[in-house]
């Protein structure tokens, strides 16, 4: 999953769809100890294969991103309206670099009224073609748990 929201705290990231990610458990592990310390979920994600796994390392296509601002928000933006965009032009311009495995993960809601700037992510992708969904769908999806016990 690749961060690229507005904030802190995005609402949105990129997915990319890998066959060997299926069926695994996801359990999110606490701080421990004091502040500072760092915990089993920082260890975690700072393998190798963890990041090569969870990290897009590509250049986005700059014609792409172009074209999301062109025709999923509007070709005549002004700058402030452009920076109000923040990053999702990007975000979406990865997904359809290759929209047959990546999915846009995204807490915002539809709400296709809104113009220009102003645009959610689920109705700008669905516009441009790329594939979008919440964090619950892809949860499961994935058939993510937090459970410890094994199923009998």
């Amino acid at each position: 999953m690749v961060c690229r929201g507005r904030h802190c705290g995005s609402r949105s990231a990129l997915f990319r769809r890998r066959p060997s990610c299926r069926n695994r458990r996801l359990a999110t592990a606490g701080r421990h100890g004091p502040i500072g310390t760092k915990d089993l979920l920082y260890g975690w994600i700072q393998t190798t294969a963890v990041r090569k796994a969870l990290v897009l390392n590509e250049k986005v296509n700059a014609a792409l991103v172009q074209s999301v601002i062109n025709k999923g928000y509007a070709p005549n933006l002004t700058d402030t309206e452009a920076e109000q965009l923040g990053r999702d032009p990007f975000l979406i311009a990865y997904a359809l670099a290759d929209v047959a495995n990546r999915t846009v993960v995204t807490s915002e809601v539809s709400k296709p009224t809104l113009t220009r700037q102003n645009r959610r992510v689920p109705d700008v992708c669905q516009m441009m073609g790329a594939k979008q969904c919440d964090p619950f769908a892809f949860n499961r999806v994935l058939k993510f748990s937090t459970q410890w016990k094994k199923k009998a």
